[in-house]
């Protein structure tokens, strides 16, 4: 074979190759709006054109997002992504395992409170104990309750927030203990949140003078009542008040020295609290909380996260992007991400945009919502802590890089054959 040929063959080799890892991302662009909304009518713009909120969950998309975006030095774009809260819980306490008769596990390796209520979502009850997930319909009168302090265990999927404090508890594997830390899962209407309060964290709140709940940050200090176990139903409820200042954290904690827990304090009983707990703060923390995450807008995103007022958009300061966490209200510009082949231009103004049509499904592979951290972060964002909401999520990356493995064999098939066939290799 002549030197020649080689180089030909070994030319045509690496363009294929290249082309083949281009081409995954060679047919998306992203598109700046020339108007200005919020960030939920930047979405619905953006949806109107065949296309999503900017997506920037791998390198390779941000490059593109790079490439094609080219705002205005220090003005904030849109793009899909927002903090959202898993469905909210209440603290219903630490069991024997063996006590909870029935109920359905699952082993999930990122095990926590969003993943299990996700695995769980047809009953009332979840109990997490280590890497397994109990689906529980109801818990039976003879189960064994114990003080909490014996469920203290992290949970494997469970980050720290800012403070080192962890939402959710996994029970105890140690076979002295062998305990489940129960959750019960809110009902339609046990509480009245106030819809005039910012959204401003996991925690759950009482505020006996409006009669209304309040999301707050679980490092707050505030009052708190906790519930002995064996007199929870109203008018026998036993309470224990707090005396001093406490973190939702501390709190929990406090409560669960002795058989007891953080009251549950809803609709049914506010009433009897009103009337038995007498503090000079009328807002004290309650057991309910839920856990905070940060989602990607994907069209496949999960159903029982629901979106808070605080979404995030990307700014470019020093030649480099951040992503910061704004009110989903303002008014911004905003990125869209579309297959090139559609031809709607994003900037057409949002009340000429028709909302009937539908949005195709970028390919791009999926990632998971991750814990919300810090307000503001630089790119690239792939969070190495991520907690995905199914164990079964990174499936989609693993057949990627099978699927560029094959490929690649095939095209040194291929530039083999042509060296056979053409240049008389052998």
């Amino acid at each position: 074979m002549s030197s020649a040929g080689t180089r030909c063959s070994s030319m045509f080799g690496i363009i294929i190759f290249i082309l083949f890892f281009v081409g995954s991302y060679a047919d998306i662009s992203f598109v700046l709006s020339r108007n200005e909304g919020t960030w939920q009518q930047a979405s619905t713009s953006c949806k109107s054109i065949r296309g999503s909120l900017a997506i920037l969950d791998n390198v390779q998309l941000q490059q593109a997002f790079d490439r094609d975006i080219q705002p205005a030095p220090g003005e904030s774009v849109w793009v899909g992504r927002y903090i959202g809260y898993s469905q909210t819980v209440t603290i219903d306490g630490c069991y024997r395992n063996m006590s909870l008769v029935v109920k359905r596990s699952k082993i999930l390796v990122n095990n926590y409170l969003v993943t299990c209520l996700r695995e769980c979502q047809d009953t009332a009850y979840i109990g997490l104990q280590g890497q397994f997930c109990y689906c529980v319909d109801n818990i039976p009168q003879q189960a064994v309750s114990v003080p909490g302090v014996y469920c203290r265990r992290p949970c494997p999927g469970e980050t720290l927030d800012n403070s080192g404090s962890q939402m959710s508890w996994c029970g105890s594997q140690e076979p002295q203990f062998n305990t489940v830390s129960m959750y019960r899962r809110l009902k339609p209407g046990e509480i009245q949140l106030d819809m005039n309060a910012p959204n401003q964290g996991e925690c759950i709140a009482y505020n006996a003078k409006a009669d209304k709940w309040l999301p707050l940050d679980c490092n707050q200090p505030k009052l708190f009542t906790c519930d002995r176990l064996q007199c929870t139903a109203p008018p026998n409820m036993c309470v224990l008040e707090s005396n001093a200042l406490n973190t939702w954290y501390q709190a929990r904690i406090q409560c669960e020295g002795t058989t007891s827990r953080l009251a549950t304090v809803n609709r049914t009983t506010n009433n009897y609290f009103k009337q038995k707990v007498m503090f000079n703060d009328p807002v004290y923390w309650t057991a309910f909380h839920r856990k905070q995450v940060i989602v990607w807008s994907y069209d496949s995103s999960p159903k029982d996260i629901e979106q808070s007022d605080r979404c995030f958009a990307a700014i470019k300061q020093n030649g480099k992007w951040q992503l910061v966490v704004d009110w989903c209200k303002k008014a911004h510009k905003y990125a869209c991400v579309q297959e090139k082949q559609s031809t709607p231009s994003p900037t057409t103004p949002m009340s000429t945009i028709s909302p009937q049509q539908t949005t195709p499904r970028v390919t791009r592979p999926a990632t998971q919502p991750t814990s919300a951290g810090s307000t503001s972060e630089t790119l690239p964002t792939v969070d190495p802590f991520a907690t995905p909401l199914s164990v079964t999520a990174s499936a989609g990356n693993n057949f990627m890089r099978l699927t560029n493995l094959m490929s690649i064999v095939v095209v040194q098939f291929v530039a083999f054959y042509l060296n056979i066939r053409y240049f008389n290799i052998f």
